[in-house]
């Protein structure tokens, strides 16, 4: 993350930073963006970078987490599903209101595709990071599981696993193969019907 050198500097030159990064991250996958040609772009001094950041990792961390508050940012203002709303229909409302943030922040969009189309190592360990971080979607199936929606004997954490592993096919292939989003919406509506038709109680493991 950033170091207390770059939070200590003027807003508009943390923002020229950032804007530069978020070019370079948006045109090229993490393993071939330049550090080079962020810090041009950014109209800094090389050496100056490393005063700010640890490395290119780290800026790329900084830039993933500042569009990540942004994005929850915009999925607050949008409100929240129906409170009787079960695991399956919150899931399908961030979706859509994801994809509805991302059509107004095509360069971040572009990043978040390079990011899932990108099996660096480093990016590998980051999007594994991110799948471990899961907690609060996986409370959302306990909850459910407690309120008799979900059957007890799953678990949680295969359950979400399932989920998002189909959901990061889902969003992998319309990304490379491009396609609209309502057709994307369309085959996530069928996932989470065919999930929870399976892990509804009352349909116990045979």
């Amino acid at each position: 993350m950033p170091t207390d050198t770059f939070r200590n500097l003027p807003e508009e030159k943390q923002s020229r930073i950032f804007d530069a990064a978020v070019r370079e991250f948006s045109e090229q996958p993490f393993r071939h963006a330049s550090i080079n040609r962020i810090v041009k772009d950014a109209e800094i001094p090389r050496g100056s970078f490393y005063q700010y950041f640890h490395g290119k990792e780290d800026l790329y961390l900084y830039v993933i987490g500042e569009i990540g508050k942004e994005k929850m940012a915009a999925v607050q203002a949008a409100g929240a599903p129906p409170p009787e709303a079960d695991f399956f229909e919150t899931m399908l409302f961030m979706a859509r209101i994801s994809l509805e943030w991302s059509k107004t922040q095509p360069v971040y969009t572009r990043i978040g595709m390079l990011l899932e189309l990108d099996d660096s190592e480093f990016v590998e360990k980051f999007k594994a990071m991110a799948r471990d971080g899961l907690a609060v979607i996986r409370e959302l199936i306990v909850r459910d599981q407690r309120r008799g929606l979900i059957r007890p004997d799953l678990d949680p954490g295969f359950l979400l696993d399932i989920y998002y592993s189909i959901n990061m096919k889902l969003l992998s292939d319309h990304y490379r193969n491009g396609g609209s989003d309502e057709v994307l919406l369309e085959k996530l509506a069928a996932v989470v019907d065919l999930m929870r038709r399976g892990a509804a109680n009352g349909h116990p493991a045979s």
